[in-house]
């Protein structure tokens, strides 16, 4: 039977501001997500795209930096089996309980944005939680 959930509706909703003029590429917050959430090679909760097209002398090129969007209706969080993921009610901010994953990766088929992340060494699923579990502000 299909798991039934309530939309949580945050006192506050927190998210991204990324000012993409001012990108220039260089994929520095790509490194500085990986090392403070310690992801090993594959995983990234912050990626940044190089989208390139047209023809000369009409071309363009410009970076997209994405993480999880934090989303008002998560699809990720109703496909968890376990209620690993959850949206904070503080914030809006989802997150997942890793001690409650099982590693079935549904929220990763789920989420049209890429945000869960398959951990090949913790062979568990993980996701940009704004770092709140490292401690960069309260």
């Amino acid at each position: 039977m299909a798991q039934t959930y309530e939309p949580v509706r945050p006192a506050k909703q927190l998210g991204f501001v990324h000012n993409n003029v001012d990108c220039i590429g260089c994929r520095a917050c790509e490194i500085a997500c990986k090392d403070k959430n310690g992801l090993p090679p594959g995983p990234r909760f912050r990626r940044v795209m190089q989208i390139e097209g047209g023809l000369y002398p009409d071309v363009y090129a410009y970076k997209i930096n994405m993480s999880c969007n934090h989303c008002a209706e998560p699809a990720c969080l109703p496909t968890c089996p376990t209620g690993a993921i959850w949206k904070r009610e503080s914030d809006g901010i989802v997150d997942i309980d890793s001690t409650l994953c099982i590693g079935c990766r549904r929220c990763e088929a789920a989420c049209p944005y890429g945000a869960p992340q398959w951990n090949p060494q913790a062979k568990i699923v993980q996701k940009c939680n704004m770092c709140r579990r490292n401690r960069c502000w309260p």
